[in-house]
């Protein structure tokens, strides 16, 4: 989000989504890498949800994709 790629959390968490749908679609079920994009897609969420809660305590309500 630094250098301009993405302007809020939702459009970052999007893309995450899609690659991790991506990984499942196209890899077999039950393979090291399905079982990972279902890890990596829990986990990002969980930090997600942190950063989004300390910005919203700052005051950043735009950074974290909230009206």
């Amino acid at each position: 989000m630094q250098h301009g790629k993405y302007k809020t959390f939702d459009q970052l968490a999007h893309d995450v989504h899609t690659m991790c749908e991506n990984a499942r679609t196209y890899n077999e079920e039950g393979s090291t890498v399905y079982l990972d994009a279902t890890a990596m897609e829990r986990e990002f969420d969980a930090n997600l949800q942190q950063m989004r809660d300390v910005l919203r305590g700052m005051g950043a309500p735009a950074v974290c994709g909230l009206p």
